[in-house]
């Protein structure tokens, strides 16, 4: 033998290590950085209800505020806002949903995770996969209602994933 340390080419050796979890890091939190603004992006704003969508209890209340408004000589009442239908990213009411969606790196884990912070963490599960809901204003606040799911997140993972291996492409370096 020449003098060599077989140990030194091993893949386990510390800088090789180093590099990887380097590239690893910068690598997914690209990636959380993709899927944030995918996701972000997939959420539009709300639009108002049409007459002729508005249920009868709605169309009820909005010809009295429409009534109350004209006799106090004020502006004309907005109509309720349309909420998305099943299976379709949810609509921007307030702006909060987009403003809590964030992505961090887990250096634990060797992961990025994506996605909203709330108070609980039941209620962005349930618009994401559906489920119980509490109504927290209006008549029946309260109550609990099952809610259908309407998607963002993993749409916006999906959409993001075939970039994936060319974000990888030549990142280990020496």
């Amino acid at each position: 033998m020449i003098g060599l340390k077989p140990k030194a080419f091993f893949f386990n050796s510390k800088p090789v290590m180093r590099a990887v979890d380097r590239a690893t890091r910068k690598v997914l939190t690209r990636f959380g950085a993709f899927v944030r603004r995918t996701a972000k992006r997939s959420i539009r704003k709300a639009r108002m209800k049409r007459i002729s969508e508005l249920s009868p209890e709605e169309l009820k209340s909005f010809r009295m505020r429409q009534e109350i408004a004209k006799r106090e000589g004020k502006p004309k009442p907005r109509r309720p806002l349309k909420s998305s239908d099943p299976g379709k990213p949810p609509r921007n009411r307030s702006g909060l949903l987009k403003r809590l969606l964030w992505f961090g790196y887990d250096i634990y884990r060797r992961s990025v995770v994506v996605g909203p912070t709330t108070a609980g963490p039941k209620a962005a599960g349930s618009i994401e996969h559906g489920g119980p809901v509490r109504i927290t204003a209006g008549p029946n606040k309260g109550s609990i209602r099952q809610m259908a799911a309407r998607p963002f997140m993993r749409p916006a993972m999906n959409e993001n994933l075939p970039q994936l291996p060319a974000m990888w492409r030549d990142t280990v370096k020496k």
